[in-house]
């Protein structure tokens, strides 16, 4: 799986709560200030972006449109604080 190459490992219970959100991965830019990295998008709610970080082997979260680059992306250490910052609604733009 694609998480476990990356060296990042998700417990039953994430997988559990990140299903209905599961979608297939993706490489995508992701882009915070300066900093442009690569990522694995692999769950999206709404225009929030749940994605594995190749340089840094970490969860991100960030917003995109579509196919888009990911904007405003936020590393993840913990991948419980990821999957709760993605779960928890981040305000969508389109009022979707």
């Amino acid at each position: 799986m694609l998480l476990e190459e990356g060296g990042v490992a998700l417990s039953d219970d994430q997988l559990a709560r990140l299903a209905p959100y599961l979608v297939p991965p993706r490489v995508v830019r992701a882009v915070a200030a300066q900093l442009r990295t690569e990522a694995s998008v692999f769950a999206r709610r709404k225009s929030t972006a749940l994605a594995l970080d190749h340089a840094f082997a970490k969860l991100v979260v960030g917003r995109a449109d579509g196919n888009s680059a990911l904007r405003d992306v936020e590393r993840y250490s913990s991948p419980e604080l990821a999957v709760r910052t993605f779960l928890s609604g981040a305000e969508d733009p389109h009022g979707s």
